[in-house]
């Protein structure tokens, strides 16, 4: 995986990438007025198939006990070099790994099985990359507040529409955050682009394993994947090595500088 960063570089974790220039502000650009309404659990049809992604749940202690069991019949003690910690902590991480790394191979297996477009494939993020979420001095010499999507209104500056027009008709654009048909439907209006799917959550509410799915799958068949967030904490893992990670932290809205240029406007 690449990362990009807007301000800042990660050791050990650029293979490739570089720190983009800082540049000034975005003019402002209207205030678009939405409800916060995001998708979450019991919020869409319970009749839907229940995602592989969740592994951590239902099959996952058969396979726990059975692994267990073969890891105890192998078992010829450590070697030369091995760190040792408690037999509980080695078992079950040695088991998340196996199984996390399972799950990888079979969506790259689906991937390489399915017929995919060479189109790129960008996840995007709505609040603090579409939407400026940098603080803004208010009047009278208020403390400046962050915005979120809870809000009610999102800051779209005015060359925003036109970049994420640009992406829409170069690469296969989703949303990473999961919005409802409503949100959604204003947003890109907003944007002037037509509906975009989003990321949908599984049944206990998250969204990562279904984003790295897409992007492992899309990743087998070749094709060029990007993720654009905007990450403050936890960097996130187990990403395609051919994926772009554009972390727009520092500067918590997207500019056509941040983007490769591959996917930059001329």
């Amino acid at each position: 995986m690449t990362v990009r960063s807007a301000g800042f570089r990660r050791p050990g974790r650029l293979p490739g990438g570089d720190a983009c220039e800082r540049a000034a502000g975005p003019a402002e650009g209207p205030r678009l007025g939405l409800a916060a309404k995001r998708t979450g659990p019991g919020s869409r049809d319970t009749g839907t198939k229940r995602p592989k992604s969740a592994w951590w749940f239902g099959g996952f202690k058969k396979f726990l006990s059975k692994a267990e069991k073969r890891d105890a019949e192998t078992q010829d003690g450590p070697g030369e070099g091995d760190i040792v910690t408690s037999p509980e902590a080695t078992s079950w991480q040695s088991l998340v790994r196996a199984r996390m790394q399972e799950e990888i191979d079979e969506w790259v297996a689906e991937g390489r099985r399915q017929a995919q477009t060479d189109r790129p494939l960008v996840l995007i993020d709505v609040i603090g990359v579409v939407s400026d979420a940098s603080p803004k001095s208010p009047p009278d010499g208020d403390e400046p507040a962050n915005r979120s999507a809870e809000d009610g209104a999102f800051d779209i500056p005015s060359y925003m529409p036109a970049l994420v027009r640009h992406l829409v008709e170069v690469a296969d654009v989703r949303w990473s955050t999961p919005l409802d048909d409503e949100l959604s439907t204003k947003l890109t209006a907003g944007l002037g682009v037509g509906p975009l799917p989003s990321i949908e959550p599984d049944e206990y509410g998250m969204t990562e394993p279904a984003a790295r799915e897409l992007l492992w799958k899309a990743a087998s068949a070749g094709r060029a994947t990007y993720r654009i967030e905007n990450v403050s904490s936890e960097i996130p893992s187990r990403l395609p090595d051919s994926t772009v990670l554009i972390n727009l932290a520092p500067d918590k809205v997207l500019r056509p500088d941040h983007l490769p240029p591959e996917l930059r406007p001329t």
